[in-house]
C-alpha cells in the first residue's frame, strides 16, 4: 500500500462519515444524481468531442501542446515492430500504451487527419486530453442541472424515518459516491499523467492497487482510449 491507496481509503471514509451523516434519503439522492450525470455525460459528450476535434484550432493547438510536454522526439516513420517498441518504452501509463499500440492502424489515422506515426501519437494523445475535456464540461454541466433540482427536493431529506437504518444507508451510498467521485478524478488526471513532471504520481499509480482500479479498469478512460 502506497500513498495513493491510503488517500483513496480516506477519500472513501471521508465520503463514508458524510453519507452517515446526511442519511439515507438525501445520499440516495446525490448517489442517483451522480450515476444519472455520469450516464448523460458518456451519452452527449462524444458530440462535443466529434465538434472540439473537428476544430482545427482546438485539435491543433492541443497536439502541439502534448508535442511540447510528451518529452522525447517521436519517429515520424519506423517499422510497426519498432512504432510498439517505442510506445512500450515511454514513459506514460500502462492504459496510454495499450491505447496507443490498439489503435495504430490506417483507420485511425484518417479519423484524427495524420499521416505518420510521430503525428499519430500526438494527434491520439490529443484526442485523449480532448475527449477528457468535453466529458468532464458536459458532465459538469448536467450535474449542475441535477443540483438545481436536488436544491428544490432537499427537504425531502428532512422528513422522519428511522434513524440507524437512514443512518447505515447514507453510509453505503457515501461510499458508493465517493467511488463515482474518484473514478471522474482518476479520468480527468489522465489529461496530464503522461507529462514528464507527473513522473512521480504515475509511480505511485503504477505501483498501487488503487491505481490498477482507477486507471487499468476505469469505463470512462477505456471510453476516452477508444476510437470513435
Amino acid at each position: 500500500m502506497n500513498a495513493l491507496d491510503i488517500g483513496v481509503v480516506a477519500a472513501l471514509a471521508v465520503c463514508a462519515a458524510v453519507g452517515a451523516a446526511r442519511g439515507l434519503m438525501r445520499t440516495l439522492f446525490s448517489f442517483m444524481s451522480l450515476a444519472v450525470s455520469l450516464a448523460l455525460a458518456r451519452h452527449i459528450y462524444p458530440y462535443v468531442l466529434d465538434f472540439l476535434r473537428g476544430t482545427d484550432f482546438v485539435f491543433g493547438a492541443v497536439k502541439g501542446f502534448v508535442a511540447e510536454h510528451i518529452g522525447g522526439i517521436v519517429p515520424e516513420e519506423t517499422a510497426k515492430a519498432a512504432q510498439a517498441a517505442y510506445v512500450t518504452a515511454m514513459d506514460v501509463p500502462a492504459f496510454l500504451k495499450g491505447a496507443l499500440i490498439g489503435n495504430n492502424n490506417p483507420e485511425v489515422y484518417r479519423a484524427l487527419g495524420v499521416a505518420d506515426f510521430a503525428d499519430y501519437v500526438y494527434g491520439f494523445l490529443a484526442n485523449v486530453i480532448i475527449g477528457a475535456a468535453a466529458l468532464v464540461v458536459t458532465f459538469i454541466a448536467v450535474a449542475a442541472i441535477i443540483w438545481a433540482i436536488s436544491r428544490a427536493l432537499d427537504i425531502a431529506g428532512r422528513l422522519p424515518v428511522i434513524r440507524q437504518f437512514d443512518t447505515v444507508g447514507g453510509l453505503l451510498l457515501g461510499l458508493a459516491v465517493g467511488a463515482g467521485i474518484l473514478v471522474v478524478a482518476a479520468s480527468a488526471t489522465s489529461v496530464f499523467i503522461y507529462r514528464e513532471d507527473w513522473a512521480g504520481y504515475r509511480a505511485l499509480a503504477d505501483g498501487s492497487l488503487a491505481g490498477a482500479i482507477l486507471y487499468d479498469n476505469n469505463p470512462i478512460i477505456k471510453s476516452l482510449t477508444e476510437m470513435r
